[in-house]
């Protein structure tokens, strides 16, 4: 080792754990100022999963390290190590907290280790889980998130529900009157819900020029906002957006970066006219390549909120590619959109993959080269109670794979083994059955792509993840299964 020049120790002290590094320093005193460098520090991640994580080791490295890559910190009610959070000199750039839980509350302490770390000039990323349970401490620290400067990523996750009833003060913090100097925030996800949205409010617009990515969740909570619809508007760079159909949302539609739209359809019939507002903005938006529909909750008509909102998408004109629609709850059974689905189907000439969660049968007989040319994979889910594996030995399936020989399926697995039912003895009673069941028991594996192509042959889309399953294994006879109606 003392052949070893400075740059190359360092660089093998890079990959040493934390803790191992505090044991460096007794080694030698070379060693010592080695392990205590920048450099060695900056991609360093102390987080629950860190060998030997605790309160402890946290303050440790807050007093002595000189930076960090990523820090998870839960504030509990001890005090014992707030000091070290509020006063350190270790500069961290991504900062992950829990805040509150089990009587805590921890706000004040949160906001002031943010504030700690902003004047430290490392602080790009805020992941931060509330648990607040007085809501009164909620606009320090949201006031604090609100107007900490430099904030590439900021992610808000309420985790008590108590929140949403909370009404705020009359009168205004005073972080919502002060402009944001300079938009530096790239990423915003947050709870919209009504007594937070002021605060969210105040980072949208005050990051408008530079947001890329926006989710928003809080269910129908957030629909009560009325002014960010527009606000998402003014954004010029805006690409990704996750939300519900908001009121206004057609606004959206100048946002002409917009790429990836998550919407969450709210269904109840007070919202007939935010889905027809969701409706324009997909008509209107011209260069959408991915889109998730979940509708909340599930519908049963095609005459409910939102049915048949998929086909404004279709004349729209976007270059679509990945298109998934879920009718939250439905469990497998009522999907009122496969009507307008199947209507839609052939004007979305760039769809590559579609993902459905129930009637997969139909779906699947209704695809051919000439209704879904480029349509590469299809996500389905079954109905409660099938048998997976018979399931592949079906007639929708061996209709659809031989018809669309570009076509992978791709499903989940969970009663892929012989489920004991005797209309599936047939089919659960063949070689492959074996397989399977010993692929699922020994691999661990639950989800499954099923495809005709020779596994030898290129194949654009990635067959690692799941488990592979040849057409091949299924073509033995089983018996007919019979086919349901939408």
């Amino acid at each position: 080792m003392d052949q070893l020049p400075d740059n190359v120790l360092v660089l093998v002290l890079q990959h040493v754990e934390v803790r191992d590094l505090f044991t460096c320093r007794l080694v030698c005193k070379r060693l010592g100022r080695l392990a205590m460098l920048p450099d060695v520090w900056r991609h360093q991640n102390l987080h629950r999963g860190s060998a030997a994580y605790s309160p402890a080791l946290v303050s440790l490295v807050l007093r002595l390290a000189p930076r960090l890559r990523l820090l998870y910190v839960r504030l509990s009610a001890e005090k014992r190590y707030q000091w070290a959070y509020a006063s350190t000199r270790c500069a961290v750039a991504k900062l992950r907290l829990k805040v509150g839980g089990k009587g805590a509350t921890g706000a004040s302490d949160a906001a002031a280790m943010i504030c700690r770390q902003e004047m430290l000039g490392r602080l790009e990323s805020i992941h931060i889980g509330i648990h607040i349970p007085r809501a009164i401490e909620v606009p320090t620290l949201w006031g604090t998130l609100a107007s900490t400067s430099r904030l590439k990523s900021l992610r808000v996750i309420v985790q008590n529900l108590a929140l949403a009833d909370w009404t705020p003060p009359i009168t205004a913090a005073p972080v919502l009157s002060t402009p944001v100097l300079t938009s530096s925030l790239g990423a915003f996800r947050s709870d919209l819900l009504p007594g937070l949205t002021p605060y969210a409010s105040k980072i949208l617009a005050g990051h408008a020029p530079t947001l890329e990515r926006v989710v928003l969740k809080g269910g129908a909570h957030s629909m009560t906002s009325t002014t960010t619809a527009s606000l998402l508007a003014a954004m010029p760079n805006l690409k990704v957006l996750e939300c519900c159909n908001l009121p206004g949302l057609s606004a959206v539609a100048a946002c002409e970066l917009l790429e990836v739209l998550h919407l969450t359809i709210r269904t109840e019939i007070e919202n007939r006219p935010h889905a027809a507002e969701a409706a324009k903005l997909l008509l209107r938006s011209k260069h959408l390549r991915d889109v998730r529909l979940e509708y909340a909750p599930a519908i049963s008509s095609t005459a409910d909120v939102g049915a048949d909102i998929v086909l404004a998408l279709a004349s729209s004109g976007s270059p679509l590619e990945k298109l998934a629609i879920t009718n939250k709850g439905c469990g497998g059974g009522h999907f009122p959109q496969m009507y307008p689905l199947m209507s839609a189907l052939p004007r979305l000439g760039a769809l590559r993959r579609l993902q459905v969660d129930a009637q997969a049968d139909f779906l699947l007989l209704a695809i051919t080269p000439t209704t879904a040319p480029a349509l590469e994979q299809v996500d389905v889910s079954l109905s409660d109670g099938v048998c997976a594996h018979a399931w592949c030995h079906g007639d929708a399936v061996k209709t659809a794979v031989p018809a669309n020989p570009s076509l992978h399926i791709r499903f989940k697995a969970s009663t892929v083994v012989y489920c004991g039912e005797n209309s599936c003895a047939e089919a659960c009673s063949v070689g492959c059955h074996t397989v399977l069941r010993d692929r699922i028991a020994v691999n661990g594996e639950t989800c499954f792509l099923l495809f005709s192509h020779d596994t030898a042959t290129k194949c654009s889309l990635d067959h690692t993840t799941d488990g592979q399953l040849p057409f091949a294994m299924f073509e033995k006879e089983a018996a007919p299964r019979s086919m349901p109606t939408p």
